[in-house]
């Protein structure tokens, strides 16, 4: 693909690196907890020594944010190349339903990823995404290296401001309120469903999302 020319074969080396440790790790997860996979188990996945790994992944809880930054750059791709909603409410589900999928794919992962922002704030600082690894891990997204990256808690930020533009929200909302809400949802609904249950969780979303799109309606 024409969006490989310019990659260095050292820049294309990490992030065949540090995608294979994350396919690693995710692979893992399925039957066990991050914290009882050792780093000399993810090394020998993928071939490469422990004080590798270190220098991608300075702790071992930075895969998981690395797993978010990830996420946030192929949603923002695919709600903005595969979808073409007439408002910004739909645009903001179908985030809600991208994640669901990723829940249902990798539920535990998912989970640890909510309790790592439910203890600490990660910081995104310390991992920082390069060109070379948004093509290894979407190779079919054209253009995907040239999405611009936005902190986690921004991810609804442009579809709002679009929405009070448009007049789907009242011109005196405020954002950050509404932006707690968003988070609530996207951060409580899996806290309270059961494994088994995981298929339910877009359906879920999405009731909750009606409920309270609707009650922002009606402060207008």
């Amino acid at each position: 693909m024409t969006q490989n020319l310019d990659i260095t074969l050292r820049e294309k080396k990490a992030a065949h690196i540090k995608h294979g440790l994350l396919v690693a790790a995710s692979n893992r997860m399925l039957e066990k907890s991050l914290d009882e996979i050792s780093v000399k188990e993810l090394c020998d996945d993928v071939m490469i020594s422990e004080g590798t790994f270190f220098n991608y992944f300075p702790r071992k809880t930075d895969l998981l944010i690395y797993y978010v930054q990830l996420w946030s750059i192929e949603v923002s791709w695919r709600v903005t190349h595969e979808f073409n909603f007439s408002t910004q409410f739909e645009y903001i589900c179908e985030i809600f339903r991208l994640t669901a999928e990723k829940f249902i794919q990798g539920f535990k992962i998912m989970k640890e990823i909510i309790a790592l922002f439910a203890v600490t704030q990660p910081n995104y600082d310390t991992i920082k995404l390069t060109r070379a690894e948004l093509v290894q891990a979407f190779p079919n997204f054209v253009g995907i290296d040239e999405v611009e990256p936005l902190p986690f808690y921004e991810t609804f930020r442009p579809y709002l401001l679009k929405a009070v533009n448009n007049g789907e929200l009242p011109r005196n909302s405020d954002l950050k309120i509404i932006e707690l809400g968003l988070w609530s949802i996207f951060f409580g609904v899996p806290l309270l469903i059961p494994m088994e249950k995981v298929e339910m969780i877009s359906y879920l979303y999405r009731i909750e999302l009606n409920i309270f799109w609707d009650g922002l309606k009606k402060e207008k």
